[in-house]
């Protein structure tokens, strides 16, 4: 007989998501084991497969909840009454901050998502295809320019937007000589103005958002 879920099923199911996140992170997804997840969340072995068959998914639920809540930040921002402009520099500065807060979940995206099945990947790639879509289209717009409507080089141009992003959690610190808002602006001038833009002597100094 199945055993009936409990009134904080979805809340013990996060929990165990979490505390697994730490784990993927500090000694990689095929290091964890579910006796050290069970251990992690003070729980038993057997309660853990209550909540999820095996450890891969675990794995896709915390991926999968990290890469669809990326896409809604995105799409928030992207669909808000905000000019273009400033929807480029919300959206880099919120990515960022958004990054930073969840270092540990966007890591095990970038190094662990081979874990996965065929079908869990494709899953996650069409979310992050959506979200390189929606910046690329708001870059064409903000540029002007009708070869960055060619679907082949505005999915481009958004993986190069994104990539800036992407791997900061490898180098970036919240103690070093940036603030994450003063990178989201260096990478939004860089991006929309180039390396030649006045606007990058402002970094070095404290900035607004939107001007």
């Amino acid at each position: 007989m199945a055993r009936p879920r409990s009134e904080n099923y979805d809340e013990k199911r996060q929990s165990i998501i979490e505390e697994s996140s730490h784990l993927f992170a500090s000694v990689g997804f095929d290091k964890t084991s579910i006796a050290m997840i069970a251990k992690q969340c003070s729980i038993s072995k057997a309660l853990i497969y209550h909540y999820y068959k095996e450890k891969a998914e675990i794995l896709y639920d915390l991926l999968y909840q990290h890469v669809e809540g990326l896409k809604k930040l995105v799409r928030g921002i992207l669909d808000s009454d905000e000019s273009d402009e400033k929807k480029f520099l919300h959206l880099v500065d919120s990515l960022m901050e958004t990054y930073i807060h969840t270092r540990e979940k966007h890591m095990i995206l970038m190094k662990e998502t081979n874990a996965l099945s065929t079908e869990q990947q494709q899953s996650l790639r069409t979310t992050q295809s959506e979200m390189v879509h929606d910046m690329a289209t708001l870059v064409s717009r903000l540029h002007h320019t009708e070869a960055l409507h060619h679907p082949k080089l505005s999915t481009a141009v958004g993986l190069v937007l994104l990539g800036s992003l992407n791997w900061t959690y490898t180098w970036f610190s919240e103690d070093g000589p940036l603030t994450s808002h003063q990178f989201a602006v260096l990478v939004s001038e860089i991006f929309l103005n180039g390396v030649r833009s006045p606007g990058l002597d402002q970094v070095s100094g404290p900035l607004s958002l939107v001007k």
